[in-house]
């Protein structure tokens, strides 16, 4: 069912963004562990991956966000309800026979949970950067072609920091 069918964006400039954490990231390194307990509730300095998946979203002004369940729904429903975060709205969805983000966005696209613009990650990503400017990049893209109903904004950049562990 491509291309993903994307609605008209509003006329205002402010329309927020949705956002969709994806629960798994589809590697094994942490099997048999995360088959008990997903990987996006597992602590790093005793607050679970989560937490800075869903830190990042709202400091980024993002507070409506689906959950895309692979594994393990209602533990992580469970997580959420009991923390409460303020002023987040959540939507978790579970996927069917997902063994990819390529699978994931096939899912998204046919829940009709996505209706603007959105960020996809996986809940395993902890990062404190801006998307400002690439949101403002986005969306002049957009606006330059407003045919093009599918168009996609990768971030990427280089880790400044060198490890004194990382192979030469």
């Amino acid at each position: 069912a491509f291309p993903i069918k994307v609605t008209k964006m509003s006329e205002e400039r402010d329309v927020p963004l949705q956002a969709v954490i994806v629960t798994d990231s589809f590697e094994n390194k942490f099997k048999p562990v995360s088959a008990e307990r997903p990987k996006i509730l597992m602590p790093l300095c005793n607050i679970p991956l989560i937490e800075y998946s869903i830190d990042f979203l709202t400091a980024n002004g993002i507070n409506e966000i689906i959950i895309f369940c692979i594994h393990n729904k209602s533990m992580i429903e469970k997580y959420l309800k009991r923390r409460k975060f303020k002023e987040v709205r959540f939507e978790l969805c579970q996927g069917k026979e997902v063994k990819s983000m390529g699978d994931v966005i096939k899912e998204l696209d046919g829940s009709n949970l996505i209706n603007r613009d959105f960020v996809l990650l996986t809940g395993d990503i902890v990062t404190n950067i801006s998307l400002d400017k690439a949101i403002q990049e986005h969306k002049m893209r957009r606006e330059k072609d407003k045919d093009f109903q599918c168009i996609v904004t990768k971030i990427l950049f280089k880790n400044s920091h060198t490890s004194r562990n990382k192979s030469k």
